[in-house]
C-alpha cells in the first residue's frame, strides 16, 4: 500500500501535467495497477489542415551563438526556475537573435519537429510543465509523433519516482503554429499507474505553440492559452535527446 506521502503527488484539479502536491486523497487508496508505459489504444489522435512534409533547413543559428545561449541556460538550470527578472530578460534577448536566424521554413511542417526533446528553459512559472511539483524538481521532456498527431508532454522526478504524461491531439493551423488540444494525463510512482484524467472535449483545453526557431537539434516555441494575446506567450527552449528516451512505468 502506497503511504500518504507518496499519494500526496495526485491531484483532483490538473493543470498542464495535471500533478500538484496535496494532502491524499481517498481517491488515491484504490488498487494500483502496474504498467511500463503510456497506453494509447483506442484514442483517435488526428493532424487537421496540411499534411506533414519535408521542410529542409538552411544553416541556422551560428554555433557561436547557441553555444553562448546554452551557456546562459545553464547558469539557470534546471529549466530556468532559477532565473531571476533580469536573467529572463537578458536570456529573452538571446532567444530572440536565434530566432532571427531560424533556417527552417514552415517549422510546423517540417519533419524536424518529430522526435524527443528535452526542456533546457522556460520562462513560465514553476509548475509541473517546468519541473517542479510541490518541493520536489524534474526533467521535462516532449515526445513530439505529428504523423500520429500525437504530443506527450513528460515530467520526470528522480525521488520520488513520479512520472507525469499529459497527451494532445495536434492539428497544425499554420505554417508555424501547432493546435495543441489536451486529452488526458497519465500518473505512475515507478511502475505504478496511479491514476489517468480525462480531459473534457466539450470544453477543451487548447493551447498555440509558435515554432520560432528550429534545427536538427535546437527548437524555440512561444506557447499560450489560444485566447490569448501574443504577449502572454511563454518561451520555450529545447533540445533534442534521443538517448534519454523513457517509458512512464519503467526507469
Amino acid at each position: 500500500m502506497l503511504s500518504p506521502y507518496v499519494r500526496a503527488c495526485i491531484s483532483d484539479r490538473p493543470n498542464v501535467f495535471g500533478l500538484h502536491l496535496r494532502e491524499a486523497s481517498s481517491k488515491c487508496r484504490g488498487s494500483v495497477k502496474s504498467s511500463a508505459h503510456l497506453s494509447l489504444k483506442g484514442r483517435k489522435s488526428y493532424v487537421r489542415g496540411n499534411a506533414t512534409r519535408i521542410v529542409l533547413a538552411s544553416a541556422g543559428a551560428s554555433p557561436s551563438l547557441k553555444g553562448a545561449l546554452y551557456k546562459e541556460l545553464e547558469k539557470v538550470s534546471p529549466n530556468g526556475l532559477t532565473a531571476t527578472p533580469d536573467d529572463q530578460r537578458k536570456i529573452a534577448e538571446m532567444v530572440t537573435a536565434v530566432e532571427r536566424e531560424n533556417p527552417t521554413s514552415a517549422p510546423a511542417h517540417s519533419t524536424l519537429m518529430a522526435g524527443f526533446w528535452r526542456m533546457l528553459y522556460t520562462d513560465m512559472e514553476p509548475a509541473p510543465s517546468s519541473g517542479k511539483l510541490g518541493p520536489f524538481v524534474g526533467e521535462v521532456y516532449q515526445d513530439l509523433r505529428p504523423t500520429d498527431g500525437l504530443i506527450l508532454n513528460l515530467l520526470k522526478i528522480s525521488f520520488p519516482p513520479i512520472r507525469g504524461g499529459l497527451s494532445a491531439a495536434l492539428e497544425i493551423s499554420s505554417t508555424d503554429t501547432w493546435r495543441i488540444t489536451f486529452v488526458d494525463i497519465n500518473q505512475y510512482l515507478g511502475p505504478f499507474k496511479l491514476k489517468t484524467t480525462l480531459f473534457d472535449q466539450q470544453s477543451p483545453e487548447v493551447r498555440l505553440w509558435k515554432i520560432t526557431y528550429l534545427d536538427d537539434s535546437l527548437r524555440v516555441l512561444r506557447a499560450k492559452k489560444e485566447d490569448d494575446p501574443d504577449e502572454k506567450a511563454f518561451i520555450f527552449v529545447l533540445k533534442r535527446a534521443e538517448g534519454d528516451r523513457f517509458s512512464l512505468g519503467g526507469q
